[in-house]
């Protein structure tokens, strides 16, 4: 499996290993919300919502504002 669209996207495997560098690996965290943890996922979230929501303030319809 590999990266169809947009940068650089993240996985934990599961099993096996990413031989071919498709996907940026998520270290397991040393314990639950670990802050460095979090953060990088905060970081990850935000830069899959730049791609995914690119263009969308110009495309999004004037519903709701009078």
């Amino acid at each position: 499996m590999r990266q169809a669209v947009g940068g650089v996207d993240h996985a934990m495997l599961v099993r096996g290993e990413d031989r071919h560098g498709h996907f940026e690996p998520m270290a397991d965290p040393a314990f639950d919300l670990e802050p460095e943890k979090m953060a990088a996922i905060d970081a990850m979230l935000q830069a899959e919502n730049e791609f995914f929501y690119k263009g969308a303030e110009e495309k999004a319809p004037n519903l709701g504002r009078r």
